[in-house]
């Protein structure tokens, strides 16, 4: 059998631990690159993948996240430090989305936290963050390792998941409360189920070793024939990123540690991520994103572009004015238009027809509301006094 990793893939892509499995569904060899690691761009149509994730039970492949595992005395408080949320309030076996910033406010990564035990934490996000990290540890009383690669993550997604969840052995599956997690241990494959979104109460991760990501990848398949679970490939699942609101790394912001100019990087209120900041509480950045949450930001949206021909970069203009800028988009089938994010640095007057610009001419765009990241495990609270911690 060709190897159809080999087929039109550069060597230099990184290896899912669960390629080996997902190669072979793939009808072409077409990939995406994501956190240097190539996954699939589509095992299907778009049209039935995204059936799939609307009605189905469906999975993609989330590996190449860059992880971490926090621990020691100290791990907490070093996450408080680096991170906008309060994670002392995070429960043993919960999450929560959080933003990762500089001492000058500015977005680094969205990433995920998991307390595993009272002094472990995982940390997982779209940038690698290990050397920004290690630097930031330097004094604390943490031990700090990245398992990037060590690790496989699938995202499972659609109403019929709570029905694989069952088949697997899930305690408590589909009742598992939005950030919560849960240990499944069932004969030789075990892994962490975590509920979250994107922006839809029927998403779970599925986390476990990469060592056993190939057995766990079979039996997974072979349960998943009863509820008539598909794999979906990157691109359907970017384009549930973008109908559901959820910001990115590298689209709706230039993360801070690699922006080529300071001008190019923003805070969170300035990319849609102003919810996962919590001013009440201290941390590095602090006293920067207080003075820019009263700042004038863009506002962010979430639009419907006719046609197919909507892209990142394109302008967006009512009337004679530019008033902003597209920064994701994708094809939806199912919806027969473009989806996309952007930001309006201008309101559109009352009564100009919004349009994106593409090189083809025009194409009318309608605003279908704000977006920003749904935050998960407990809310961000304010009106708590504290010292204003950088």
């Amino acid at each position: 059998m060709t190897d159809m990793w080999h087929a039109g893939a550069p060597q230099f892509w990184r290896r899912s631990p669960v390629t080996s499995v997902l190669a072979p569904l793939m009808g072409q060899a077409r990939w995406r690159v994501c956190g240097g690691v190539g996954v699939p761009a589509a095992f299907s149509s778009r049209g039935e993948e995204e059936a799939s994730l609307r009605t189905g039970a469906a999975f993609t492949d989330r590996s190449w996240l860059s992880t971490y595992l926090v621990s020691g005395a100290e791990a907490a408080r070093l996450l408080d430090r680096v991170q906008t949320r309060d994670v002392s309030q995070l429960q043993v076996g919960h999450s929560m989305r959080t933003a990762a910033v500089d001492d000058e406010g500015r977005l680094i990564d969205l990433c995920t936290v998991y307390r595993l035990e009272e002094d472990v934490f995982q940390l997982a996000g779209e940038v690698a963050i290990g050397a920004w990290l290690a630097r930031a540890a330097a004094h604390f009383a943490v031990a700090l390792e990245e398992t990037t690669g060590s690790l496989a993550c699938l995202q499972l997604v659609g109403p019929a998941i709570g029905a694989l969840l069952d088949a697997l052995g899930a305690a408590q599956g589909d009742r598992l409360a939005a950030g919560a997690m849960e240990l499944v241990e069932d004969g030789s494959l075990a892994f962490h189920l975590c509920r979250r979104g994107p922006g839809t109460p029927d998403a779970y991760e599925m986390w476990f070793s990469a060592v056993t990501a190939e057995h766990a990848m079979r039996r997974l398949l072979a349960l998943g024939e009863t509820v008539g679970l598909r794999p979906v490939g990157a691109d359907a699942f970017e384009a549930l990123r973008i109908a559901t609101g959820q910001p990115r790394a590298f689209a709706e912001f230039e993360p801070a540690i690699l922006a080529r100019e300071r001008a190019h990087a923003r805070t969170p209120f300035a990319c849609g991520a102003g919810g996962l900041v919590d001013l009440d509480k201290p941390f590095s950045g602090r006293r920067a994103l207080l003075a820019a949450a009263r700042a004038p930001a863009p506002r962010p949206v979430r639009l419907a572009i006719e046609g197919f021909a909507a892209a990142r970069g394109q302008s967006l203009r009512a009337g004679a004015s530019l008033v902003g800028v597209l920064t994701s988009a994708a094809v939806s089938p199912s919806r027969g238009a473009s989806l996309a994010l952007g930001f309006l640095d201008a309101e559109p007057a009352p009564g100009a027809a919004l349009e994106a610009v593409g090189a083809a001419g025009p194409m009318r765009a309608r605003i279908l509301g704000a977006f920003e990241p749904d935050p998960g495990g407990p809310k961000p609270r304010f009106g708590r006094r504290h010292g204003d911690g950088g």
